[in-house]
């Protein structure tokens, strides 16, 4: 997989405006159009990184956008778990010209600029606390992988938000993982790209005006030591030490 950084991504990107509309959310105090779709977008917590969110065309009922992104922070918190972007979707106008109440992402771009290699990457469905609406994936579309060159790991709904924990009103998972592969640093993570004609998401909404929720990012990154010791494979034999 080739490295990319964030210069390459800013020429896709204006490569991509030939026949999208490329718009730069970095601004967690603005909402930022998303064409003329009745969607806005904004980054609602700091993220360091840049944040592209692209336009494609409205199709099948649903509007239809690229997401291209750089994570260059390597804070980890509890259980491993990096640096999250959290995008916020908010419905504004339902009379829009290419209006629709699902959005499918078409494919991403996720640049790991981290420094350190990722083991598993997450996408999470929130919902905004003052919203009456619903939001889900649709569990007939899902990434695919591992798809070499592209996308190193396994993709799964997380069980447990479909018909479990996170179940929501819709009976959708809330939940994507990519699991059982690594990332290194200054490679991409390149979701969508590479796979057969459905190799998207599609994210159910049931939202009135002024209704929004957030799509949650992170990777995970274990400690040197953790990896160091999974590349040996020594942590099943200390587990099993501290069991005898």
């Amino acid at each position: 997989m080739k490295a990319k950084n964030i210069y390459m991504t800013v020429c896709c990107v204006g490569v991509l405006t030939s026949v999208a509309s490329a718009t730069l959310v970095n601004n967690a105090d603005s909402f930022f159009p998303i064409d003329e779709t009745g969607w806005e977008v904004r980054v609602s917590e700091q993220f360091s990184g840049k944040v592209f969110v692209l336009y494609d065309r409205l199709e099948n009922d649903a509007v239809w956008i690229e997401l291209r992104k750089e994570f260059d922070e390597f804070t980890t918190f509890q259980n491993d778990m990096g640096d999250s972007l959290q995008l916020e979707f908010r419905l504004a106008d339902k009379n829009a010209v290419n209006f629709a109440s699902d959005i499918v992402i078409k494919d991403e771009t996720i640049i790991n600029s981290t420094g350190r290699t990722w083991t598993d990457f997450h996408i999470e469905l929130a919902f905004n606390l003052n919203s009456y609406g619903d939001v889900g994936f649709d569990p007939d579309f899902i990434f695919e992988g591992p798809i070499d060159d592209f996308n190193p790991f396994i993709v799964q709904f997380d069980p447990f938000s479909y018909h479990g924990i996170l179940v929501n009103d819709l009976s959708t998972p809330l939940k994507i993982d990519f699991l059982d592969g690594e990332l290194p640093s200054g490679q991409d993570l390149l979701p969508g790209f590479g796979g057969s004609g459905q190799n998207y998401v599609r994210i159910i909404t049931s939202l009135d005006e002024g209704d929004s929720f957030i799509i949650k990012e992170w990777p995970t990154i274990p400690e040197p030591a953790t990896l160091s010791l999974l590349a040996f494979g020594l942590i099943p034999l200390l587990r099993r030490r501290k069991l005898s």
